[in-house]
């Protein structure tokens, strides 16, 4: 429900502050004199210009409106000159109104044309706010501030600026992203603290991609800010001092108040949540040592480290609805995520990792949905994921469902192997059913037709499952954990991101794990590659001088 408020409000702001723009150009009358109605409605102009400019949390709804840069500017410019018109319909040099509406004029233009700019430099891959911090100042920073969530905040952002998982082509320190590699998958309490990274992560890309968050720490963004603080108090405080013009305005006077208390709010508001910001933290590192470095920390330590980043929630869905003898609900309450399944995702990584089996690479382990599991446990069921993968997952489902029906109570009592499969089985059905913009998402007719198939061969697969004994759950939850990479892998970077503006998925973390823990064999193989590719060359070119010496 809050999604499609957003999108609407969103969606009808732009055109609703169009209207009201054109309506004011009509306040001057035939007569020569302004009343003075429309005196004061001359100075809603320049705040609903500044309302234009949006919040600082949000620029765009979707990725692609970054593309279409050219539309917001187009907007600063059409809407700028029908608030100047505005202006200067109702200018009365007598009348200080009008120099206060002037003034307003300032940060109304500085406002919409911030976010025009933040909308170009994304679509130029260019993003504002983004820096490069020296990797010997976060050492020394994180060993003054340990344990605290600065210190995450800055080896988050560490990883980021090294990896750079936005830009796939982007140039890379090989020595400095194997460290760091290193360091991610090595860490003391690994799952919870390398989860914990991915989620900063993620909130730093969400920042660059829908929101004006870190151009307050540029030097013209700095400025800028406080022309439009400065201005928009002047105008507040001006409009309670200055005398009111003579005219019944008891109707138009609250109206001009709350406006004015809301750009207000909205501009100091947007300029203390960039200052609470995981940015606020780059930027007390970037300029390291500095006597404000110290309060910006103390200051995300104790107000803004309490605040949930996501939603920590993964969806749930059982696919017994599609039997009509067992009618259930499809859509059940969303499951926290626990550590338990972090664990899981990191022991399967790691175990992957450390074998490399038969020279594969982490990397190659995100393209496969079970083969590995399958053939480490000798388990006859390829045909269980040669299928489409929306089919696997059913099988799987089923076989899952089933076995955790068979299961003893204790054993469900308490968070364990047993539990996190089910969750996972039910996640992976949840993006099945209800994430239509993920590639390998199936609508509920389609699970109608295969659920009989998939019910006889899960049940016969769970037999066979059975003859496993104990290992029985580690096989279903690995199977799970392949699954899982795999989903997340064949998302695209568009794909992941858009679940980013919708909230996030878990899927997502997985995919910027997944991303990370690649990179180093993939960086290798193309060096690799580059190096032969040299080889080759100096060999042609060793042939070309003996040619022509001969």
């Amino acid at each position: 429900m809050i999604n499609v408020n957003v999108w609407f409000f969103y969606l009808f702001s732009d055109l609703l502050a169009q209207i009201a723009l054109g309506k004011l150009s009509k306040v001057k009358g035939d007569d020569d004199d302004i009343s003075p109605i429309s005196l004061l409605r001359g100075l809603w102009a320049p705040i609903i210009l500044f309302y234009h400019g949006g919040p600082d949390t949000m620029t765009v709804l979707r990725l692609e409106e970054n593309q279409m840069w050219s539309r917001h500017a187009i907007g600063l410019l059409t809407q700028g000159l029908r608030t100047s018109y505005v202006l200067i319909l109702t200018w009365n040099s007598t009348m200080r109104f009008s120099l206060l509406a002037l003034l307003m004029l300032f940060p109304g233009l500085i406002r919409y044309g911030e976010r025009v700019w933040v909308i170009k430099s994304i679509s130029e891959k260019k993003y504002v706010g983004f820096v490069r911090i020296d990797e010997n100042t976060i050492r020394k920073i994180s060993s003054v501030e340990p344990n605290s969530e600065a210190e995450l905040v800055l080896q988050a952002y560490s990883y980021f600026q090294t990896l750079n998982p936005l830009i796939s082509n982007s140039q890379r320190d090989r020595s400095e992203l194997t460290k760091k590699i290193h360091e991610l998958l090595n860490k003391d309490s690994a799952a919870h603290k390398t989860f914990k990274l991915i989620e900063i992560e993620l909130g730093l890309m969400y920042d660059m991609l829908f929101s004006k968050i870190g151009t307050i720490f540029t030097v013209c963004g700095s400025i800028l800010r406080l022309i439009c603080i400065a201005c928009i108090v002047t105008v507040s405080v001006g409009f309670f001092v200055v005398k009111k013009p003579d005219g019944h305005l008891k109707g138009d006077l609250p109206i001009t108040i709350i406006l004015l208390v809301g750009a207000l709010c909205l501009e100091i508001g947007g300029a203390l949540v960039q200052l609470g910001s995981d940015w606020a933290i780059v930027w007390a590192c970037k300029h390291y040592p500095s006597k404000l470095v110290t309060p910006v920390f103390h200051l995300h330590e104790f107000v803004i480290s309490k605040n949930k980043r996501w939603s920590e929630v993964m969806g749930q869905s059982r696919l017994n609805f599609c039997n009509k003898d067992k009618p259930t609900k499809s859509h059940l309450p969303p499951h926290k995520v626990d550590l338990s399944i972090k664990e899981l995702i990191i022991c399967q990584l790691g175990k992957i990792s450390q074998n490399d089996l038969e020279g594969e690479t982490p990397q190659a382990y995100t393209i496969k949905r079970g083969e590995w599991t399958l053939e480490k446990y000798g388990l006859d069921a390829n045909w269980s994921i040669v299928l489409e993968f929306g089919k696997s997952i059913v099988v799987w489902h089923v076989v899952t469902d089933i076995c955790y029906d068979s299961e003893p109570k204790s054993s469900k009592s308490v968070p364990n192997i047993v539990e996190t499969t089910k969750i996972l089985s039910y996640y992976m059905m949840h993006l099945l059913l209800f994430c239509p913009t993920l590639p390998f998402c199936n609508n509920g007719e389609n699970v109608d037709k295969f659920f009989e198939e998939a019910q006889f061969n899960g049940e016969k697969l769970a037999c066979s499952l059975d003859e496993k004994g104990n290992n029985k759950w580690e096989i279903m939850s690995n199977m799970w954990v392949e699954m899982l990479c795999f989903a997340a892998s064949c998302c695209s970077v568009e794909q992941h991101v858009q679940e980013l503006r919708r909230g996030g998925q878990f899927l997502t973390h997985v995919w910027l794990l997944l991303k990370h823990w690649g990179a180093t064999k993939m960086l290798e193989k193309n060096a690799s590659q580059q190096l032969n590719d040299k080889e080759d060359r100096e060999l042609e070119l060793a042939d070309v001088v003996e040619g022509c010496c001969c």
